[in-house]
């Protein structure tokens, strides 16, 4: 008795008189969408689907420069200390004491770790005279992301898209 009346309750609701014809029609007899209906719908999600890849790789990018950031402050402390202990810096990373990584590389100077390349050198080699660089640069060379540089002042430096330098702006 309920489905009965529930059943002409919505057979009520989707006859619908048109003018002019006088004849009923139910929504199924105009169902679907034009074919500019479904284009503008799909432009969006193409639109909406861009913006939200762009976003999703600028995350990524960011997530690494600041991992980057953190092993370079980790490179920064750990030549201090073998400068303390030896009264000169390394351009050896087997040489650092940096607990909680463990960057891979090729050569006792290039070490890769979340997608940055480090490059590691040092000149002078006398007593309170030497000095170091450090040069983070994206393994992939990609251009959107920030290349760094810092050297025994320490203080951390940027270029986006290409080699940072000396005279490249700190962070």
């Amino acid at each position: 008795m309920i489905l009965t009346a529930l059943k002409k309750r919505m057979d009520s609701l989707l006859r619908i008189r048109t003018p002019g014809d006088g004849r009923p029609w139910r929504f199924s007899d105009r169902a679907g969408f034009t074919l500019v209906e479904l284009m503008v719908v799909l432009f969006l999600l193409g639109v909406l689907i861009t913006i939200a890849v762009m976003v999703y790789f600028r995350f990524i990018y960011k997530t690494k420069e600041t991992v980057a950031i953190l092993h370079i402050k980790q490179i920064i402390k750990a030549q201090e200390l073998y400068r303390a202990e030896n009264s000169v810096y390394t351009d050896d990373f087997s040489k650092l004491n940096m607990p909680g990584t463990a960057p891979a590389g090729s050569g006792n100077n290039v070490r890769i770790y979340e997608g940055y390349r480090y490059t590691l050198s040092v000149s002078g080699g006398v007593e309170d005279t030497s000095t170091w660089s450090l040069r983070a640069e994206p393994e992939d060379g990609n251009t959107q992301m920030r290349w760094f540089y810092t050297d025994q002042t320490g203080v951390i430096r940027y270029e986006v898209g290409t080699t940072a330098g000396p005279s490249s702006p700190a962070i």
